[in-house]
């Protein structure tokens, strides 16, 4: 899956969940300026360990302060491993 894929899903999940049009949503938007308070935060990761089939450790949900390092995480994690083989 493309990190491109991946951030409209991810943004389609923000934007249903807040009730708002997907061209308010970028890779770029802070969940703050979104109005996503920390308990949606933990859905839309949630969410997202869902969709992608993927975990996030606990230890780490406070590092999601954007659309766009969500996205970061969910293509490392889907894709990072292959990548690096690819290198090898």
């Amino acid at each position: 899956m493309t990190k491109q894929e991946i951030a409209e899903k991810i943004i389609l999940n923000i934007s249903n969940k807040l009730g708002i049009s997907t061209s308010e949503v970028s890779h770029e938007t802070s969940f703050k300026s979104a109005g996503v308070n920390s308990l949606d935060v933990v859905e839309i990761i949630v969410d997202a360990e869902k969709e992608f089939n993927i975990n996030v450790p606990d230890n780490r949900l406070t590092m999601f302060q954007s659309v766009g390092i969500l996205v970061d995480y969910v293509d490392t994690s889907l894709n990072g491993k292959l990548k690096k083989r690819r290198i090898n």
